[in-house]
């Protein structure tokens, strides 16, 4: 088997058969609201053979709607029977013809010699955590090699799949994993001050990579690949890009050898270039690593600086008068679901609204107020963003997700004092009519 790689959570793997299976590709679109590009450039030619496509999940730096319309809607596509068929459609929508929905664990054959197997998100957890719900991951394995794209799953939430994993394939030759925070935290968290932001942003990169140490050494393969979820955020976020703790695969590679060096010695950390590969058999890969330069890097922002998000297309929303008939049925909504969840907490959400007003939510079954007059010293999170925005998020996740809202750091948070209340972003989901 060869591993290709062409950047973020995107690669290929080709079989002894020279059968073509592509993993995430994500090319064209910015992701999550127009704000994540992928660097550096991803290199990827159309004219390829592809014989079958797995997508993970629906996040748009996985499930990029523009580059998979450029594939031929012949080609193969697996992803994971999920509950719900929001990812089945968009796909079907596409014009793609042969769409494989598996099971857990379910067996497909790609040729003579290989199979792969999904599996999701089977396990139920306490955490209310996004990816506990919507992440899946992919078994590759012919009669020498085997390898895993666990992509973005949690290790802490996967562990009963795990252990079937490795009951089943004692030895993985190959394990592609997430290593860093992909989140808005703590870049828009601005009720930091410099020193804590660069004090947050370390711990969470040092818990991220620690995370990732546990998820290696359980699986224990021959060689391991950190990838997906290295980001640069463009247009008017682009100053964000400093705070982000979001690290590159190779300043990966350059923690695990300064902090880790047992987890290095005896496997191999595999880092490449867009576009480069690694042969399992000959356990080597096309080209050394080169990394960019600094100049790179800020050129490329640059470049990006003047994206504009789709929102921004809107006319200015100035009157609060245009939200104040989307809330009653938004609150019903997620009213319902923090019942059902057995969700409470005294903390509020103060939501910026125009002229000066604040929507304020409770999230322990009092209701919700508008007010001018804010003045919390503690309990709350505030959340402000472009109102065209928030009107888009209140019509609900056909215009846009709060997920999305979040995950593309679109939202600016002062959280006092600085909790991380799992619940209550899992619930502003559901906060639309």
């Amino acid at each position: 088997m060869k591993l290709c790689y062409y950047g973020a959570a995107s690669i290929s793997i080709e079989t002894k058969k020279g059968k073509i299976i592509l993993c995430d590709p994500w090319f064209d679109t910015p992701a999550f609201l127009g704000s994540w590009v992928p660097f550096p450039n991803p290199t990827y030619d159309f004219d390829k053979q592809v014989d079958y496509i797995y997508i993970s999940h629906i996040h748009s730096d996985h499930l990029d709607l523009v580059t998979l319309s450029r594939f031929n809607k012949e080609t193969v596509i697996l992803i994971y029977d999920f509950k719900s068929a929001f990812l089945y459609s968009k796909l079907k929508s596409l014009g793609f013809t042969k769409i494989f929905r598996l099971k857990n664990g379910e067996e497909f054959k790609i040729d003579d010699n290989t199979v792969v197997k999904i599996y999701g998100p089977t396990e139920l957890h306490d955490s209310l955590a996004k990816q506990d719900v919507i992440d899946t991951s992919l078994l590759i394995k012919d009669d020498e090699n085997v390898v895993l794209n666990f992509n973005d799953n949690i290790y802490e939430l996967r562990s009963e799949v795990l252990k079937k994993i490795k009951e089943e394939n004692p030895k993985i030759n190959l394990l592609c994993h997430g290593y860093t925070s992909a989140s808005s935290y703590p870049q828009c968290t601005i009720s930091l001050s410099e020193k804590e932001m660069a004090i947050e942003k370390d711990r969470v990169n040092q818990y991220c990579l620690k995370r990732s140490e546990k998820l290696i050494n359980f699986v224990n393969p021959d060689t391991f690949m950190p990838f997906a979820g290295f980001y640069m955020l463009c247009g008017r976020l682009s100053h964000l890009n400093h705070k982000k703790a979001n690290l590159h695969p190779f300043e990966a590679l350059k923690f695990y050898e300064q902090n880790m060096p047992t987890l290095v010695r005896d496997r191999k950390c595999l880092i490449l270039n867009n576009g480069e590969s690694y042969c399992l058999k000959t356990k080597k890969q096309s080209r050394p690593y080169q990394h960019y330069t600094s100049d790179e890097l800020n050129a490329f922002i640059e470049s990006n600086r003047g994206v504009k998000f789709p929102y921004e297309e809107f006319e200015t929303i100035l009157d609060v008068e245009e939200f104040l008939h989307l809330f009653d049925e938004c609150y019903s909504r997620m009213e319902k679901h923090r019942k059902q969840f057995n969700f409470s907490s005294n903390t509020v959400v103060v939501i910026a609204l125009p002229q000066n007003h604040y929507l304020i939510l409770s999230f322990n079954g009092s209701g919700y107020r508008i007010t001018s007059d804010f003045n919390l010293s503690t309990g709350f999170i505030t959340m402000e963003m472009d109102y065209r925005l928030l009107k888009s998020l209140l019509k609900g996740p056909r215009y846009a997700h709060w997920d999305n809202a979040d995950h593309g750091s679109h939202i600016s948070y002062r959280k006092v004092p600085n909790i991380y209340e799992k619940g209550i972003y899992h619930l502003m989901c559901y906060f639309h009519i």
